[in-house]
């Protein structure tokens, strides 16, 4: 498709069937996709992405859902901007990004500014996931055997948010965003409490609309 004002709805199946090569990992994992632009008159246009699925059957770690984060300034729309790479796995998760752009809305109202068309934008950023014991290899039996990579972790059935406010339009074609990581701002880990690394970014963009 090139253009509509329906809801775009993505099926998607990998899997994989054991006993073709040797060491073959016998899976599936379904995913479903649901992408949305709609206007809110007067106040600009929203842009909605969700996406759930799982992995049925034991799997090592590159075969889960890697929770996409993003740990460099460059603005990634279908990242989390105070993710860091790696950091949750999932063999069941839900993720839901909205971004608003109210194009002027505000802006546009304040006299001199009003010239050079800045655009606000709004961006929530969520998603949910949890960990069968039979793909954390965290559990000391049963688990499989190739291990998390470093400081990668179960998300633990607690929604990751993040919130984020910016300017677009900026000489036509700059955009820069501040992002509040809201949720796992600290956990324990190994009996000591871990902080993330990472509670507040700016990321820079550029987004060219007509």
């Amino acid at each position: 498709y090139v253009h509509t004002n329906y809801p775009v709805l993505t099926l998607d199946l990998t899997g994989s069937v054991s006993g073709l090569r040797r060491g073959d990992l016998a899976f599936l994992r379904p995913e479903i996709s649901l992408d949305w632009k709609f206007r809110i008159p007067p106040t600009g246009m929203s842009k909605i992405h969700i996406n759930a699925g799982t992995v049925i059957g034991k799997v090592p770690y590159p075969l889960l859902h890697l929770h996409e984060g993003n740990g460099t300034y460059v603005l990634d729309k279908t990242a989390f901007s105070c993710m860091e790479f790696f950091e949750f796995a999932s063999d069941t998760w839900a993720t839901l990004f909205w971004n608003h752009c109210f194009n002027g809305f505000f802006l546009g109202k304040i006299p001199l500014l009003s010239r050079l068309n800045l655009r606000e934008e709004f961006t929530l950023k969520a998603t949910w996931g949890s960990l069968r014991n039979e793909n954390n290899p965290d559990v000391p039996t049963g688990g499989p055997k190739m291990l998390f990579a470093p400081g990668m972790r179960p998300m633990g059935g607690v929604p990751y948010v993040e919130v984020g406010a910016g300017i677009s339009n900026i000489f036509k074609l700059i955009r820069v965003d501040c992002f509040w990581r809201l949720t796992h701002r600290q956990w324990q880990q190994g009996g000591q409490t871990v902080r993330a690394r990472q509670l507040f970014a700016v990321n820079v963009g550029l987004e060219f609309r007509f």
